[in-house]
């Protein structure tokens, strides 16, 4: 074991950075899912979550991607009369910085699966390196760097009923999405980053150099 080092994975904090949003949404708040609707996204869950806030909500579900769930998702949704939620197709990549910066919440993953527990999302890092309020599933790897109500919000995997509170929570409260945006990309800029990573990289393989 002494000769093995853990690196997280961070973010291009080049890439995906704060940016200001272009147009306002007239009182509606856009919740934001990017990804490819692999099981460990827990798409489903977000689409319940979607049917339990209402189409009464301010809240507007946008997904943004293709894959293997998709379809599964928009029959979901259509057969549980959604009307606050739109699917788009797969952005490039130097495009999506451009979609979340228009987004008021973003989306992390809620699949109730061992990947989703140990693994951490892109989305996530992505979401905070750019200052946006970030909420999702409650998982070991997000618990080694953020703390729930401090640098994002953390709900259970696999359960729509806590996911729409805590989106409806987030909805209600402006100062506590600006809070969590704000601490959320600090601890990003403190950890994650490849200057921040590389350097501990660094440390770590000429610690094990020199025990060679």
């Amino acid at each position: 074991l002494d000769k093995i080092s853990l690196t997280p994975l961070g973010v291009n904090d080049h890439i995906f950075r704060p940016r200001l949003k272009s147009s306002e949404s007239e009182g509606k708040l856009t919740v934001l899912y990017h990804g490819s609707f692999i099981p460990n996204h827990g798409v489903e869950v977000i689409v319940m979550a979607a049917a339990e806030v209402g189409n009464e909500s301010p809240i507007i579900f946008q997904f943004v991607g293709d894959g293997e769930g998709k379809q599964y998702a928009m029959e979901l949704s259509e057969r549980l009369s959604i009307s606050n939620i739109t699917f788009s197709s797969k952005v490039p990549f130097e495009l999506l910085p451009a979609h979340i910066a228009q987004a008021d919440i973003i989306l992390g993953v809620f699949g109730d699966t061992p990947q989703a527990n140990k693994a951490m999302a892109n989305k996530v890092l992505e979401g905070l390196a750019m200052r946006k309020p970030v909420i999702t599933g409650d998982t070991l790897s997000t618990r080694e760097n953020f703390i729930h109500g401090e640098h994002l919000w953390l709900t259970p995997l696999g359960d729509p009923m806590a996911l729409a509170h805590g989106l409806q929570s987030l909805a209600e409260d402006e100062k506590l999405r600006i809070r969590l945006a704000e601490q959320g990309y600090r601890r990003v800029i403190e950890r994650l980053t490849p200057a921040v990573v590389g350097r501990k990289l660094k440390a770590e393989l000429r610690n094990l150099l020199e025990r060679q």
